[in-house]
């Protein structure tokens, strides 16, 4: 093994080291004529490279494994050229192995293509969990927990020289979990080591830029160079990189990075000592940054850790609604987490989007606290969500929720509407949808329209709301008697939710909704079931969500329940429905009568059966083969008709029936004792 040091970075006494070494294995090899070659003036360093040390090597020395250690303090591009030929010239059986911290210039790239390489790299040699809790036993002077042993596995990220530091540290320590919980790049001995091994070989400069972007949890070039006030972070950091100078790549191509945490850790340590005002600066930028790009939550987070509170709840005012609309609750409830209740609870702005996320997260109170907060506090003038006023977004709330009653939710929809008048405004499109299903809910179904369908044209909407207005004026036409309108309209909600990716939101159960009612209406009963029932399970997932949605589902559910003949599955809905309507403290006379009709239905005698549907015998010996596997073409053939004769029995079959599928077909002619 040859131990490179500086010294050794010229041609001279870098061959005349590994010429040395070479010539201890193998005595029989001429090194000091190969050395009085190199110390001749003028030095022939080619010649003992290209003719001299590896001729010897292949005469002398039949087996042989060249170490050289610490190769990254070489650094005269005539070494590298001279190793390149050294390493395409070797004779068989001999390796070089390279020890460095840094890829050297050589041709990896080609040698990776040919397979004459083997790489090991940062994480090859990270210490598994088996292997940091195996060196704890032994040295570690302590047993420690599993949930110790992840902290400190977790903290040092397997880095061979800080799993051993801690450990050393550890058999010295009174309370070793508290001692592990504080280990991190502050401690002295982590920053002792790295001042030492690594960032005193680095230009101040460089320093620098690593301390400054250490206040970034990822980064990349361009948010470097915004932060660190630099032009050049691209390089720096496939510099940094090449030297396996703790950068962790984040993606497959290289744009997001971090730094290892301890390595992080040390750097903000040494940033603070250094430069000591510039870290709130620094964060400011950070956020600025983020803003631009559209990562709100960064922005917010960077804006916080700025002590500037006032930027952070802005950001939250401007985008919160942009993002629940497009699905991303949980984002908005992670920065609402960020900011914490003492701010929320100190600002309006903060106040109202608190009360949408906790009515949508099905948070009843957390909703009428945090409005009732907003309305205390009070705010002058529109609002940077684009909502009219603090007047206008509680009226917003209460005509989409509904928590206060019918009657609350359609007088509050009325302001929402007044107030709300831009067209190209998404609240404009809210506080429609809002009236639009508010006069649903109490029966005035004409009136209902007009709404709904400027909901739908607005010139700009978000299809979760696009689906809330179709599937509203789908009920409403439907109960107008508009049967083909509605089903289209409940189409089209459906098919827009599939377009949109919306199946995980609350807008898929509205259009189930829409879909079933259109369903009974055409007499398929057993699919408008089935959709109802996926509705209510969606909705029941969350508890304390708007209810009238849900009371809407189970009244046509009973309904199409009572029709199909299941009392016994009507009486159980109905103490689902009383809990509800508890929970409402006004406005539901409509429901109630609605239910009251139901009810009367009930407590009366069972409606005489309904005979099975009258088939022709060309339809009945049609569906006695449905059961069987054959397929319509193999029915033709038996039957002695065309195919396409069958298809047209098959769905005069499934009309009378009620039924859309040929699963559904034979299930139901056997509730009918027609199979």
């Amino acid at each position: 093994m040859v131990p490179l040091e500086r010294a050794e970075d010229n041609p001279v006494s870098f061959w005349s080291a590994i010429v040395s070494s070479v010539a201890r294995a193998c005595p029989d090899i001429e090194g000091l004529r190969l050395t009085r070659w190199l110390q001749a003036t003028p030095a022939n360093v080619d010649n003992v490279v290209r003719s001299g040390l590896i001729q010897e090597i292949g005469t002398h020395c039949p087996r042989l494994l060249l170490t050289l250690d610490n190769y990254q303090v070489i650094t005269r591009p005539d070494c590298h050229e001279q190793l390149a030929y050294f390493l395409a010239h070797l004779p068989p059986r001999v390796c070089l192995a390279l020890a460095t911290r840094a890829d050297p210039p050589l041709p990896l790239a080609r040698m990776r293509a040919t397979g004459d390489i083997v790489e090991l790299r940062t994480g090859d040699l990270r210490f598994t969990r088996h292997e940091v809790a195996t060196l704890v036993r032994r040295f570690g002077g302590h047993p420690i927990t599993e949930d110790d042993l992840d902290h400190l596995v977790g903290r040092t990220e397997g880095w061979p020289a800080m799993v051993h530091l801690a450990v050393r540290l550890l058999a010295d320590q009174p309370d070793p979990a508290a001692f592990l919980q504080r280990f991190g790049g502050d401690n002295r001995y982590v920053v002792d080591y790295l001042q030492e091994e690594v960032l005193r070989q680095l230009p101040g400069d460089v320093q620098r830029f690593l301390a400054r972007t250490s206040i970034l949890p990822r980064f990349t070039a361009r948010l470097c160079d915004a932060v660190a006030g630099t032009t050049n972070a691209a390089s720096l950091l496939t510099g940094l990189e090449r030297s396996n100078l703790f950068l962790v790549p984040l993606d497959s191509v290289r744009a997001w990075y971090r730094y290892h945490y301890l390595f992080g850790q040390a750097l903000q340590e040494q940033l603070v000592r250094n430069e000591p005002d510039v870290e709130a600066t620094l964060h400011r930028e950070a956020s600025a940054w983020y803003e631009r790009g559209g990562y709100t939550g960064d922005a917010i987070a960077h804006a916080l850790a700025a002590g500037d509170a006032e930027r952070a709840v802005g950001l939250l005012a401007r985008h919160w609604a942009h993002q629940v609309y497009q699905g991303e609750l949980a984002t908005v409830r992670g920065w609402l987490r960020i900011l914490g209740e003492h701010r929320i609870s100190a600002n309006p702005l903060a106040a109202i989007c608190a009360a949408w996320v906790a009515a949508l997260s099905g948070d009843r109170l957390g909703g009428h606290r945090w409005l009732a907060a907003a309305e205390r506090l009070g705010h002058q003038g529109p609002l940077p969500d684009g909502m009219h006023s603090v007047r206008g977004a509680v009226a917003l709330y209460q005509g989409t929720f509904g928590f206060g009653g019918a009657s609350e939710m359609l007088a509050a929809a009325h302001v929402a509407v007044e107030l709300h008048g831009d067209p190209c405004s998404v609240w404009y499109v809210q506080a429609r949808v809002a009236l639009g299903y508010s006069r649903y809910l109490s029966g005035d179904l004409r009136a209902a329209v007009q709404p709904l369908a400027q909901a739908m044209e607005a010139a700009v909407t978000f299809p979760v709301l696009h689906v809330l207005a179709l599937s509203t004026l789908s009920l409403v036409t439907g109960e107008l008697g508009r049967a083909a309108q509605a089903a289209d309209l409940a189409a089209a909600a459906r098919e827009l939710v599939a377009a949109s990716d919306l199946t995980d939101s609350g807008a898929v159960s509205s259009a189930q909704v829409a879909s079933a009612a259109a369903l009974a209406q055409q007499g398929h009963l057993l699919r408008a079931r089935h959709e109802l029932e996926q509705a209510l399970r969606m909705r029941r997932t969350i508890i304390g969500l708007s209810p009238w949605p849900t009371l809407t589902a189970l009244t046509l559910l009973a309904r199409v329940m009572l029709t199909l003949g299941d009392r016994a599955g009507v009486r159980a809905l109905f103490d689902e429905t009383t809990d509800l309507l508890a929970m409402l403290p006004a406005g539901t006379d409509q429901v109630r009568a609605g239910l009251a009709e139901i009810e009367r239905r009930l407590s009366g005698p069972p409606p005489p059966p309904a005979g099975p549907p009258r088939l022709t015998d060309r339809e009945q010996a049609v569906l006695r083969r449905l059961p069987s596997s054959l397929s319509l073409r193999e029915v033709a053939a038996q039957l002695f008709v065309t195919v396409n004769t069958v298809k047209s029995h098959t769905r005069l079959i499934y009309r009378k029936l009620g039924v859309s599928s040929r699963a559904e077909a034979v299930q139901r002619a056997r509730e009918l004792g027609l199979l």
